[in-house]
């Protein structure tokens, strides 16, 4: 192997060891590590809750590294696309957010929760402000949840910014059912 073939594969080593959160040696050695920070969670009358699922079904949060019952889409073009129930990748025009559209509000609220526990910022919802018309008409962000939570609509989609190694983390996290 050459020089410049093994340093492009210790790259995207350390990428991919940032966005799942471990030290290379750990995915070197097969040490199964979890990040360091845990999520917190929001139920639908805004109690805190831990990050092991608590005031959220069963239904949505995953199975085996599989994205939770109500993920519909996840897009964030630097890593791919899920969109009703399949991976693709980039899909364009959202490559400086992650977007997320969810039919479960106990996994919105908890959506919103983990990103803003992460330093992200969480916009596109009527839950947490304004939503701009600037999607596609038939888009999630345009649909809400029965009700309110906390005395506000909610929203079925958000748009996550911020640090981009964060919104990898974040993207990730929806991915792989670990929100």
């Amino acid at each position: 192997m050459s020089l410049a073939l093994g340093l492009v594969l210790l790259g995207l080593l350390l990428v991919y060891a940032g966005v799942k959160g471990k030290s290379v040696s750990s995915l070197l050695l097969g040490d199964a590590t979890t990040p360091s920070q845990k999520p917190s969670s929001v139920d639908r009358t805004g109690n805190s809750g831990a990050s092991t699922g608590t005031n959220v079904p069963a239904s949505t949060t995953g199975n085996k590294g599989s994205p939770g019952g109500g993920l519909a889409e996840a897009f964030y073009d630097p890593l791919g696309s899920y969109d009703n129930g399949k991976f693709g990748g980039p899909i364009g025009g959202h490559s400086t957010h992650v977007h997320l559209s969810i039919t479960e509000p106990n996994l919105m609220l908890r959506a919103i929760a983990v990103a803003q526990a992460m330093g992200l910022h969480v916009g596109e919802n009527p839950y947490v402000g304004n939503v701009s018309p600037v999607h596609v008409d038939n888009s999630y962000h345009y649909r809400t949840f029965p009700g309110t939570y906390n005395g506000r609509q909610l929203g079925q989609a958000i748009d996550v910014t911020g640090n981009p190694s964060l919104m990898a983390r974040f993207y990730v996290l929806a991915t792989t059912g670990k929100l």
